[in-house]
C-alpha cells in the first residue's frame, strides 16, 4: 500500500506537472492537434480504399510444435523429447506457407537453418553434459530464431531498407546475434523494415509492405512489424528486433503478440543500421526481444544483456504485494483519447491489482510528453540518415519530395519528411530547446521518485488497433505512448490484452466504418453544395400553385365529417370540391399516380342517399363510421384495390393491388372514400418522392424545392388543399420529412399498432415490421386523432388517445443539434429558434424542459446501418436482373442517369452490398441500440417528450435531396426506438417555406404527442397556406 509521504508526492507531482504547461504550449497543441485532424480527413478517406482488397486468412497451424514457447522447445530438444530438426523444419515450412500473405521474409537460410539444426541434434546424441549444464551454457540450443533485417547477420541482407542498398550483404553479425548463436540459437531469417527504420509502418521500395497476419488488410506496424507478423503468425518462436520510438512495442501491439524494449544500454546495439554517434541515439535506442510467450521475455534478456549483475536478477522473484501501481489513460492535447476498449483493458488490469491483492493504483500524469518526445527523435545524429538526404539545405529535400510525389525518388515519403522535419528543428532557437531538455530531465527525476525500485506504470502501448496503411501520417503524434520512454531511457513492456471481437489485438474499437461513412457524407455535401447552388442559378425565381378559393377546403376531416353526419354537407358536393382541385394542381405539383374519382362519386352518392333515407344516423355513424362521406388519399405503396401498385419501382410497371391493405380497409370501413393513390420515391428508398414511373412531385410552396419523401405525393396534395387527409408510411421519416417540408401534421406511430399488411416494400424480417409503420397526413392535428383512433382501433394493445395531458405536468427533453462529423448535421438558425420558442412556451405553461443527452443519439448512423444489414426488404424484391448485380457501376451509371435505378436505391443498395459492419459488430450496435430504447423509454415514461428537428433546414431543391440522405438521422431515431413521433409545423420561414420540429414520447404513449401538438397548433397556428 502507499504510504501518506507517497500519496502526498504524488499530488505534488500532478500540481507540479499542471504547471510546466503554459499557455503557448496548450495553444501549440491545439494547433498541432488541427492539423492532425485536417491531415486525417484528407488522408483516412483513400487509406480506408484497401476496405475493399480481399482479405486473406492464414492457413490453421498444422504442427503442435509451432504452440510451444522458446523456453519449452528448447527444454524438451535439451531432453531429447523432440529434435531440432523436427522443430526447425515445422517453422520453415510456417514461413512459407504464411509469406505470401504478410510478406515479413526478405531473405531466408533456411537449408544452412536445417543443416545447423541437424548438428545439434548429433551434438545432443553424444554429449555428456547434464540438461542443466545445458541449460545454463546453451539456453537456446537447437531453438529457431527470426531478426530484424536492420541487425546485421553474416551473409544475409542488410540494406535498411534503402532501394539503393539492395544488395547489401551483412559481413559480420551484430553483437546480439553473436550472443544468441553462441546461446545455441539457429538463425532462420531477416525479415522487413520500413525504409532507415523511419516510420511505423513496415514498407520499402526493396520488398514492399508487410501486413498484418489478423487482417492482410492492415498494417503490422514498424518498424519491427516483419518480425511482429511472423511472430504472431507462428512462423516465428523468438525475435531479435529494436526500438528507437516504439519500434518494438508498436508492432508487438498490432499483431498481439508481446515485446520488451530493455533500459537504455543494457543490450549491446553495435551492428545495427541505421546507428547514431550521439549520447541521445544512445539513450534512446535498443535492441529488444519481441515473443509468443511471456516467460520468453525473460529468457531472452538473461541471454542478450551485457551485464552479468543485470541477468542474474531475471530469476529474481517479484512479490506482487510489495510493488506500487500507476495507470495512465490520456497523455496531452496533441493525442487522440485512447479507444475504449483500451481504457476498459486498463481499467480491468487496474482492477484486478485492486482486488486480487488489496493495493491501490494511482493515476499518473504526463502532459507534455510530445514536445520531449518529438525534439529528441529530431535532435539525435544518425550518420546513415544523415547521409542519405543531406540537410545542409533545403533544396535538395524539396526536390526529393517533387520526385517523390511523381514516384520517381530512391527515397520514400517518411525519410523525406523525416528529413524536412529535422531541417526545421535545426531553425529552432537554442532556447526552446534548452527548455524542453530541461523538461525531460525533470521529467525523467519525477518518474525515478515515483516509481523507485519497486513502482509500476501501466498506461496505453497506442490509441488504438492496427488500421490501414497510410493513416499513420495523421496518427504519429500518438506515438508519443510509445517514444515518451525511449527517451527517458525507461523499461516498457507491451502485453498483449486478446482479441476484439474484430478480430484484432488488443480489443480496441474498431471505427472503419464510422470514418468511410463520414467521408461519403461529406463528399455527398460537398457535391450537393456544388448542385444547390448551379441550381439557384438556373431555377431563380420562384414557382407556386393557385390559392385554395373554396373555403369548404380549408375546413378539418373531423368538421366535414360532422356536417355530412348532420346533413349540412353532402359527400358529393365535398368530393366533387377535392376533385377540382386536385385537377387545378396536380399539373403543377406532380403527385397523383392513379385516380378513382368516378367509383369516388358513386360512393359519395351512395353515402347521401343513405343518410338521406335514413338508413344509418348521425348518431350511430360518429361512432361507427367517424370517416363517413369523407374523401382521403392513399399512398401508393400501400395497398388499394384495383389501384396502381408498384411501389414506384420501373419493374413493377403495370402492377395493380389485387385487393385492400388492412390499414386502407380500417379507413374505408370507417367511411372514407379514397380518391386516388399518391406519388413514392422508388420502393420508398428515398428523401425525395421521385421514380423513373411518374416523375418528380414538387412542393406547393415552391415548384422548385421537394415535397419530401417517401410520402411526398401525400404531402403535397394535402398542404395544396387536395386532399384532407392521407394514408403514408414512415421507415427512416417518410411521414415526417414531407410533412415538414409540406408544412402539415404527420404522426408516426409507436411500432405494431397499425398494421402494415398490404405495403410495398415488406419483409418477413422483424426488425423491419417494427421499423415499419403506417400513419396519417393531415392539416390539422384533430383529424390525426381522428385518423389514429380509426387505425388503431383493431390493435390488440388500444392506444388512449382521449387521455387528458396536463402540460404542466410534463418533462420535456429537447435538442436543436446532433454534434457529430465535421458539424455536418448543423441545424439552420430558423429551425433552432422554433425549437426554442416552442420549449420556452411549453415551460411558461409549467412544464419542466431541460437538454437532451447527447449519448440518446449517439452512434445513430451505425446502429442504422447495422439494423439494415438484417433487413433483406430489397432482397425480396425484383430490385435488379442478375447482368446487374454490380451495384458499384450501376450507382455509377445512375448518377448519370443511364441506369434503370435512381441513385437513391442504387446507393442504398452499394452502402447495403459493402457490408461495413461485421456481424458481431452488428450484435453490438444492436445491443446498444436496445438499451439506448430502454434509457430513453425510462426518461420518458408516461410524462415525458423530447423535441428535436424533423429536417435541419427548409425544404432544398428536389435534385438536392440525393446528396442531403444524412439528414434522415433526426427521423429515423424514432424509427429504429419504435418510438411515436408527430411532426408539429410552425410557420414559415423568411423564404416562404414552411419550417417545423418533431415531438417523440416513450413506447405507447402516441397520446401524448398529439396532445402537445395539438397545444402548439393552437399557440403557432400550425398549417399555413401557400400561395
Amino acid at each position: 500500500m502507499f504510504e501518506e509521504h507517497d500519496i502526498e508526492y504524488i499530488q505534488q507531482h500532478r500540481s507540479y506537472m499542471k504547471e510546466l504547461i503554459t499557455k503557448k504550449d496548450e495553444t501549440f497543441f491545439w494547433i498541432l492537434k488541427f492539423l492532425l485532424v485536417l491531415i486525417s480527413c484528407i488522408v483516412t478517406p483513400f487509406a480506408k480504399l484497401q476496405f475493399f482488397k480481399k482479405r486473406k486468412k492464414l492457413s490453421a497451424i498444422k504442427s503442435y510444435l509451432l504452440l510451444s514457447s522458446a523456453s519449452e522447445i528448447a527444454r524438451k530438444i535439451r531432453r531429447r523429447e523432440i529434435s531440432s530438426e523436427e522443430v526447425v523444419r515445422a517453422y520453415v515450412d510456417r514461413c512459407i506457407d504464411v509469406n505470401p500473405i504478410i510478406n515479413a521474409i526478405v531473405d531466408s537460410r533456411f537449408d544452412l537453418a536445417i543443416q545447423e539444426a541437424c548438428e545439434v541434434d548429433e551434438y545432443l546424441a553424444c554429449t555428456t553434459k547434464t540438461e542443466k549444464e545445458l541449460a545454463r551454457e546453451l539456453p537456446l540450443l537447437g531453438v529457431p530464431i527470426t531478426v530484424k533485417g536492420s541487425i546485421a547477420v553474416k551473409g544475409m541482407s542488410y540494406t535498411s531498407g534503402l532501394k539503393k542498398s539492395a544488395q547489401c550483404k551483412a559481413t559480420k553479425d551484430a553483437v546480439v546475434v553473436n550472443t544468441v548463436r553462441n546461446a545455441g540459437a539457429i538463425i532462420l531469417l531477416v525479415s522487413n523494415i520500413p525504409e532507415l527504420c523511419l516510420f511505423w509502418e513496415t514498407s520499402n521500395q526493396i520488398i514492399g509492405s508487410t501486413w498484418n497476419p489478423y487482417d492482410n488488410r492492415k498494417i503490422a506496424g514498424g518498424s519491427s512489424g516483419g518480425e511482429a507478423a511472423l511472430v504472431a503468425s507462428a512462423a516465428s518462436v523468438i525475435s531479435i528486433s529494436s526500438d528507437v520510438a516504439g519500434s518494438v512495442r508498436f508492432p508487438a501491439l498490432f499483431c498481439g503478440v508481446f515485446g520488451h524494449k530493455p533500459t537504455s544500454r543494457l543490450v549491446p546495439i553495435e551492428g545495427h543500421k541505421p546507428n547514431g554517434n550521439d549520447i541521445i541515439w544512445t539513450n534512446s535506442f535498443v535492441i529488444g526481444p519481441i515473443v509468443r510467450y511471456a516467460e520468453d521475455l525473460s529468457l531472452m534478456m538473461k541471454i542478450i544483456s551485457q551485464s552479468e549483475e543485470i541477468r542474474s536478477r531475471f530469476d529474481e522473484k517479484v512479490s506482487i504485494k510489495n510493488l506500487k501501481f500507476f495507470y495512465m489513460e490520456d497523455y496531452c492535447t496533441v493525442l487522440d483519447s485512447i479507444d475504449n476498449d483500451v481504457r476498459q483493458a486498463i481499467k480491468g488490469v487496474r482492477e484486478h491489482i485492486e482486488t486480487t491483492y488489496g493495493l491501490q493504483a494511482y493515476l499518473s500524469d504526463m502532459k507534455f510528453s510530445f514536445d520531449i518526445a518529438t525534439h529528441s527523435l529530431l535532435e539525435m545524429d544518425v550518420p546513415e540518415i544523415e547521409s542519405s538526404i543531406k540537410h545542409s539545405g533545403s533544396s535538395k529535400i524539396l526536390l526529393e519530395l517533387l520526385k517523390c510525389i511523381f514516384l520517381v525518388s530512391p527515397y520514400m515519403l517518411p525519410t523525406i519528411i523525416y528529413s524536412i522535419l529535422k531541417l526545421i528543428f535545426s531553425k529552432f532557437p537554442e532556447k526552446i530547446k534548452k527548455k524542453v531538455k530541461e523538461k525531460q530531465i525533470s521529467l525523467k527525476k519525477q518518474f525515478e521518485d515515483l516509481l523507485g525500485d519497486n513502482g509500476i506504470l501501466i498506461c496505453p502501448t497506442f490509441t488504438s488497433a492496427s488500421y490501414y496503411s497510410y493513416q499513420t501520417y495523421s496518427k504519429f503524434a500518438n506515438c508519443t505512448h510509445l517514444m515518451i520512454y525511449n527517451v527517458l531511457g525507461l523499461p516498457a513492456t507491451h502485453c498483449s490484452m486478446g482479441l476484439n471481437k474484430s478480430g484484432l489485438p488488443i480489443g480496441v474499437q474498431e471505427k472503419v466504418m464510422e470514418i468511410l461513412v463520414s467521408f461519403l457524407i461529406v463528399l455527398l455535401l460537398l457535391v450537393g453544395f456544388i448542385v444547390k447552388h448551379l441550381l439557384v442559378l438556373v431555377n431563380w425565381r420562384k414557382r407556386s400553385i393557385p390559392p385554395i378559393k373554396n373555403s369548404l377546403l380549408k375546413l378539418s376531416a373531423s368538421a366535414l365529417a360532422e356536417k355530412i353526419r348532420n346533413g349540412d354537407l353532402s359527400s358529393q358536393t365535398v368530393v366533387e370540391a377535392y376533385i377540382d382541385r386536385i385537377n387545378e394542381v396536380n399539373l403543377f405539383i406532380n403527385a397523383v399516380v392513379e385516380n378513382r374519382f368516378e367509383e369516388a362519386l358513386n360512393e359519395a352518392k351512395i353515402c347521401d342517399e343513405k343518410l338521406k333515407n335514413g338508413k344509418v344516423t348521425a348518431a350511430t355513424l360518429s361512432i361507427e363510421k367517424p370517416l363517413y362521406g369523407v374523401p382521403i388519399s392513399i399512398k401508393e405503396s400501400c395497398s388499394l384495390k384495383a389501384m396502381s401498385y408498384t411501389g414506384g419501382s420501373l419493374f413493377r410497371k403495370g402492377i395493380k393491388a389485387t385487393e385492400d391493405g388492412n390499414a386502407v380497409e380500417l379507413l374505408k370501413r370507417a367511411g372514407a372514400i379514397p380518391l386516388l393513390v399518391s406519388n413514392t420515391s422508388e420502393l420508398c428508398s428515398a428523401l425525395n418522392s421521385y421514380n423513373f414511373l411518374f416523375g418528380a412531385t414538387k412542393n406547393p410552396y415552391d415548384r422548385r424545392k421537394t415535397a419530401g419523401g417517401s410520402s411526398g405525393g401525400e404531402s403535397a396534395l394535402i398542404s395544396s388543399g387536395a386532399s384532407i387527409l392521407g394514408l403514408g408510411s414512415d421507415m427512416l421519416g417518410s411521414i415526417r420529412v414531407p410533412a415538414f417540408c409540406t408544412g402539415i401534421f404527420g404522426h408516426k406511430p409507436t411500432a405494431d399498432i397499425v398494421p402494415i399488411d398490404g405495403h410495398f416494400p415488406i419483409s418477413n424480417n422483424p426488425i423491419f415490421q417494427k421499423m415499419l409503420v403506417l400513419g396519417p397526413l393531415a392539416r390539422y392535428v384533430d383529424d390525426l386523432y381522428l385518423a389514429m383512433k380509426v387505425l388503431n382501433s383493431k390493435c390488440e394493445r388500444p392506444l388512449q388517445l382521449d387521455k387528458p395531458v396536463d402540460i404542466r405536468n410534463l418533462r420535456v427533453f429537447y435538442a436543436n443539434n446532433v454534434s457529430t462529423f465535421c458539424g455536418i448535421r448543423a441545424t439552420s438558425s430558423d429551425v433552432k429558434q422554433i425549437i426554442y420558442k416552442a420549449t420556452q412556451y411549453l415551460s411558461d405553461k409549467g412544464a419542466r424542459v431541460e437538454k437532451m443527452p447527447q449519448y440518446w443519439l449517439t452512434d445513430m448512423l451505425p446502429i442504422l446501418i447495422s439494423l439494415f444489414n438484417n433487413i433483406d426488404m430489397f432482397h425480396q424484391t425484383d430490385f435488379m436482373d442478375e447482368q446487374d448485380r454490380n451495384v458499384y457501376f450501376e450507382f455509377a451509371k445512375s448518377v448519370v442517369g443511364l441506369s434503370k435505378y435512381t441513385p437513391s436505391l442504387a446507393f442504398i443498395h452499394m452502402i447495403l452490398e459493402i457490408n461495413f459492419i461485421s456481424s458481431s459488430k452488428t450484435e453490438d450496435y444492436i445491443k446498444i441500440k436496445n438499451e439506448c430504447s430502454k434509457i430513453i423509454n425510462n426518461a420518458l415514461k408516461d410524462n415525458g417528450i423530447l423535441i428535436c428537428p424533423t429536417f435541419p433546414h427548409e425544404a432544398p431543391f428536389r435534385s438536392m435531396m440525393f446528396f442531403e440522405f444524412p439528414y434522415n438521422i433526426y427521423c429515423s431515431f424514432a424509427n429504429y426506438m419504435y418510438l411515436p413521433s408527430t411532426h408539429v409545423p410552425m410557420g414559415l420561414n423568411k423564404n416562404g417555406l414552411p419550417i417545423g420540429l418533431q415531438v417523440i414520447s416513450a413506447s405507447y404513449q402516441d397520446h401524448i404527442c398529439l396532445a402537445v401538438a395539438k397545444e402548439l397548433e393552437k399557440e403557432f397556428g400550425g398549417w399555413v397556406p401557400p400561395s
